[in-house]
């Protein structure tokens, strides 16, 4: 699991509840997301369009596949 545009402010109880019992051990960066990090590494599709072009989605899925492969996560 991992946040895929910028976090807002969580203001609703139910929402910051479901959001408590996340398993962080299993979530990718929980502290950006990828499209804050495409942004901050300049791996956008171009100028005003913040999608990752190639390089930024090559880039965060080896990110991805490390952390799986490091913390075991390919088992339920």
């Amino acid at each position: 699991m991992y946040n895929t545009i910028s976090d807002t402010p969580i203001t609703n109880e139910d929402i910051q509840a479901l959001y408590n019992k996340i398993d962080k051990k299993r979530f990718f960066k929980p502290e950006t997301s990828h499209l804050d990090y495409t942004v901050a590494n300049s791996q956008q599709c171009k100028d005003g369009d913040p999608h990752p072009n190639e390089a930024g989605h090559k880039d965060w899925a080896k990110q991805l596949k490390e952390f799986i492969d490091v913390n075991n996560l390919r088992t339920i």
